[in-house]
């Protein structure tokens, strides 16, 4: 049971362009019954199954008597409605009721259900022919009937940009034409050149249709919808022959779940042998090509289990706003791991880049050190007192961590790399000039290293090269030595 429930605003609506291009004009409260019909249906559904219509999400006062008899006139007038579905060559017809309703007047309730011989135009639409998909929220704020109709026309023609349809076709849709016998073609098509003034029109001076229809709609469309409308009047004389709608989405549009409330109109229950018809003409629809949208749609229905109609069950998809929100995260979510695995990949192209140098450096590095090693190798041998003396220096200002291991390979004469560092600062603290000691004072020696390091590196990837240390002038004693 659903009643005094308001209908979840994020449903979608999904309806082959035959039903969009109808002739009808249903009331404010008769649009909106359908629309909640319509977004209750799901593609994969086998039968049609009664839908009751929450009273309370139609109206924002009490549910009264009033309320239900204004709802239960309203139905019983609507399935007088058929749809008369004509072949382009007029040789074919056929014609559809749409619903038949109940209620129950005790409990003020009413249902609807769909008739499973217009099951072709409700749910296994043909792809051939088109369809338009919109949520349930986009039309619900929509106070004017013909503002419906006009939304459906434009929404139809999103993807375009624009549509160009005569004043008498506009007319006709939105059912303020009544065409008498014998003004139909042999096609069954709606003659667009009809004289208006043999035919029974509403608001028959443009300047009273453009006031009370157009620049109405226009003001709910742009103010209350997910889309934005504007048009132009075309000539031919002194006549407005043509109208052009320009379409796009609305950029500010957000969804609320609210209600709004309804002027309740005067709905008079239809004759038994009153017969309104739908007039459908087969109007070509260019196909698109796949949009990223749609391939999405089409991988999510085959990870789906038990789909009976995976076109209409697309149509559907492609027209509900969670799905199109869901779309456009993961879609999102792949652009951000992509990037992510593209930096990914730079960084180890980066590091292996960086290895490369790494390598070229030790082979470098090892070369000065032969360089060094050597000739302080020679310098020790001849004078072997050097050693002696580095070994008591050491003693009394080395670091104690090591001290011993590094105290017997002095006594063994087999000095590693820190050692020799070691070797070379004791030099220049000994036998040093006064600015060799000067600068010795002032800085790291290994600080000097790693600066002459990064120097190498910068010149090798031609980056630029930071800012060398203060006071670190190279010494003449220290040259090719810091490279250790």
């Amino acid at each position: 049971m659903i009643d005094n429930q308001i209908p979840d605003l994020e449903l979608s609506i999904v309806k082959s362009n035959k039903l969009v291009e109808t002739r009808n004009h249903l009331s404010v409260l008769q649009q909106r019954i359908l629309a909640v019909a319509f977004s209750r249906l799901k593609p994969q559904q086998e039968r049609f199954d009664w839908m009751e219509i929450p009273m309370q999400a139609l109206f924002t006062s009490r549910v009264g008597l009033r309320q239900y008899e204004l709802v239960s006139n309203a139905l019983k007038e609507m399935t007088t409605l058929t749809m008369d579905v004509s072949a382009k060559n007029g040789k074919y017809w056929r014609s559809v009721p749409l619903l038949e309703a109940e209620g129950d007047e005790d409990r003020r309730v009413v249902r609807v259900r769909f008739i499973e011989n217009a099951r072709d135009l409700l749910i296994d639409i043909d792809t051939a022919e088109g369809y338009t998909s919109y949520l349930l929220g986009h039309v619900w704020s929509f106070k004017s009937s013909h503002t419906f109709r006009i939304y459906e026309l434009c929404k139809q023609y999103l993807s375009l940009g624009k549509r160009k349809v005569s004043v008498v076709f506009l007319r006709e849709r939105l059912g303020l034409i009544i065409h008498p016998v014998g003004k139909k073609n042999r096609n069954n098509e709606i003659l667009e050149d009809a004289d208006l003034k043999k035919l029974k029109t509403r608001y028959p001076r443009f300047n009273d249709f453009e006031t009370k229809v157009l620049k109405v709609a226009q003001e709910e469309i742009n103010t209350t919808s997910d889309i934005l409308i504007d048009y132009e009047k075309v000539r031919s004389g002194r006549a407005i022959e043509y109208i052009v709608f320009k379409i796009e989405r609305n950029p500010d549009y957000v969804a609320e779940n609210k209600q709004v409330k309804l002027k309740l109109p005067k709905v008079k229950p239809a004759a038994k042998s009153e017969q309104r018809t739908l007039d459908i003409p087969f109007e070509e629809v260019e196909k698109a090509e796949k949009t990223e949208k749609e391939i999405y749609a089409e991988q999510y229905i085959a990870n789906q289990k038990g789909v009976k109609n995976p076109e209409a069950y697309k149509m559907k998809l492609m027209g509900d706003d969670a799905f199109h929100r869901q779309f456009v995260q993961d879609t999102e979510t792949q652009k951000v791991q992509e990037a992510e695995a593209e930096r990914v990949a730079q960084e180890k192209q980066r590091a292996q880049e960086l290895t490369e140098l790494e390598e070229k450096w030790a082979q470098e590095y090892g070369e000065n050190y032969k360089k060094v090693r050597v000739p302080y190798c020679q310098m020790v041998n001849q004078k072997p007192e050097l050693i002696d003396s580095f070994r008591e220096w050491y003693m009394e200002n080395g670091s104690s961590t090591g001290k011993r291991e590094v105290l017997e390979r002095i006594a063994n004469r087999k000095l590693e790399s820190g050692d020799w560092l070691k070797f070379g600062t004791y030099m220049i603290a000994t036998i040093g000039t006064a600015e060799e000691k000067t600068w010795y004072l002032s800085a790291d020696p290994r600080k000097y290293v790693e600066a002459r390091r990064e120097a190498w590196r910068a010149e090798q990837q031609n980056t630029p090269v930071k800012e060398p240390i203060e006071n670190q002038a190279q010494s003449p004693l220290f040259t090719g030595f810091e490279d250790l």
